[in-house]
């Protein structure tokens, strides 16, 4: 047994014209309401769990809303304990969420569609496009374009990227950086795949990388004690106000549901897929528009392996990397290839890039 969960915000400029946006969280494992109530949506929960304020920086300020619990057994979603889902069953179960908000309420049609999202939903939305646009004859969604923020892209890219972010920001002892390229990587680091290694020095060494740059971040502790103060990276707060009596009832959750949890859900799920490059390429071929960004301090999904799986896909550059500002203050770059654009936010990791945007 099992059931998805879904909101939907309307439009605080025209609800009858402006376009739709599906937001989905990654993970897997993490609610897309941590989203609605710390990122993007129309309120923030206060530092206490106890109230809302408004988010002036709200996508509902121009755009239509939908959130997805995804997959099943996240958040308010809930399956039974047997079941094991996977990157096909979470586009399956999200493609047919979606089927069915478009015919409960058909005055969406015609909108223009969105397909946004963070970290694993660099999964989710690649594979939710490629669906629509393969079922387009049978459920015509009126789809413009997607989104990624920081997303995971191709998982062996990302890890080997992980090694060069990791050295220059100092993770890494020069001597053993030395060692590796020349005993791993025949002296081309930026080429080397660290991940076909399974004994050895190379193993060690990118294991080892891996693990002291997530346990070495500075004062993490501190950051994650500091971050509850805050309304955009609160997740305590949120957990408060959402398991609160009066707000479930309000989201109409049975009494009987599991208590909500931003992330971290004991979910079963099986990765599969090793790259989005052909999902991407069909969306971009399509003539869809795409936007990746990534903020320069993500470790986990390094902005390294944003740009080099750009680069990857074969599109010709029509924009070089250059410098953008906002409000006279130096913000970050973006390059562009076509319809496919790359934007890397100055200072920034995961859930401030969204802000800044």
């Amino acid at each position: 047994m099992e059931a998805s969960a879904l909101r939907f915000v309307e439009s605080q400029n025209d609800v009858a014209r402006d376009p739709v946006i599906l937001w989905l969280s990654g993970g897997p494992g993490c609610s897309s309401l941590f989203a609605l109530f710390t990122e993007i949506g129309p309120y923030l929960v206060t530092t206490d769990g106890q109230n809302l304020v408004e988010n002036l920086y709200s996508w509902n300020k121009i755009a239509n809303l939908l959130f997805f619990e995804s997959p099943v057994g996240v958040g308010f979603s809930y399956v039974s304990d047997d079941v094991v889902s996977n990157d096909d069953t979470a586009c399956t179960d999200n493609y047919a969420a979606l089927i069915q908000f478009f015919e409960e309420f058909p005055q969406f049609k015609e909108n223009d569609f969105y397909v946004t999202g963070e970290s694993y939903a660099g999964v989710y939305i690649p594979m939710l496009v490629d669906k629509i646009l393969e079922n387009y004859e049978q459920h015509p969604i009126n789809i413009k374009g997607l989104v990624i923020g920081n997303g995971v892209l191709d998982p062996d890219l990302r890890h080997n990227t992980f090694i060069s972010y990791a050295y220059y920001h100092g993770f890494i002892d020069e001597s053993a950086w030395e060692r590796a390229k020349d005993e791993c990587c025949d002296g081309d680091i930026d080429e080397c795949d660290f991940t076909q290694y399974t004994s050895g020095f190379c193993k060690y060494f990118f294991d080892k990388t891996h693990h002291d740059a997530r346990r070495n971040q500075p004062d993490i502790d501190y950051v994650r004690a500091a971050a509850e103060q805050l309304t955009c990276m609160g997740v305590k707060a949120v957990a408060i106000f959402m398991n609160r009596e009066d707000v479930r009832d309000a989201l109409l959750v049975p009494r009987s549901a599991r208590p909500w949890r931003s992330c971290g859900t004991t979910i079963r799920y099986q990765k599969i897929y090793r790259s989005m490059e052909d999902k991407l390429k069909s969306a971009i071929n399509s003539g869809l528009k795409v936007l990746l960004h990534y903020g320069d301090l993500d470790l986990v999904c390094n902005f390294i392996h944003g740009e080099k799986f750009a680069r990857n896909l074969g599109y010709g550059v029509t924009q070089p990397k250059m410098p953008f500002a906002v409000d006279g203050k130096h913000a970050g770059f973006i390059t562009k290839y076509g319809d496919l654009e790359v934007v890397i936010v100055h200072v920034s990791e995961q859930y401030k890039v969204l802000i800044n945007l």
